[in-house]
């Protein structure tokens, strides 16, 4: 599927829809470049295009881990900014 397409799941198995599902986002994320990754202790914290870990994160949708297209956005899911120097 390409960006907007809808997604029946009607037309095929759970497995192929959330496939779809998780390419939409991956495809995304030149749109939506923030990064919302969780830490080891569970923390939900966003990263923006240029602070210090951003090139290093890499995002995990299978562990909940999910693009953002603004720091409202990520703030109003339960996310924060990181700690320390950015």
């Amino acid at each position: 599927g390409g960006e907007g397409a809808v997604i029946d799941y009607r037309e095929g198995t759970a497995e192929k829809c959330l496939a779809a599902i998780g390419q939409a986002a991956v495809g995304s994320s030149s749109a939506c470049p923030i990064k919302g990754n969780i830490n080891a202790r569970g923390e939900k914290i966003y990263h923006v295009p240029g602070s210090s870990s951003y090139t290093a994160t890499r995002i995990d949708a299978g562990k909940g881990e999910r693009w953002f297209c603004s720091v409202e956005e990520a703030e109003q899911a339960g996310w924060r900014a990181p700690r320390g120097p950015r």
